[in-house]
């Protein structure tokens, strides 16, 4: 795959963003990276836009943990 072939539709859905990422990572020699690498994004994404995703995840949890599951 060279460069050309990385193109984004112009109203690209959810899955069009996730396998045009997949393409880019794998393009650019991320697909090499370990997942505490990966992990790292993550948790400099959730510095980035002030998420305590310690946080996130208990009140998720908590509310999780009224809901009725089937």
């Amino acid at each position: 795959m060279n460069k050309n072939d990385l193109h984004l539709k112009r109203n690209p859905t959810l899955r069009d963003f996730q396998e045009h990422v997949a393409k880019m990572i794998k393009e650019r020699g991320f697909d090499k990276e370990t997942v505490p690498e990966v992990f790292m994004y993550l948790l400099d994404i959730c510095n980035y836009f002030k998420i305590d995703l310690e946080k996130s995840f208990r009140d998720k949890e908590e509310i999780n943990k009224k809901r009725f599951w089937e």
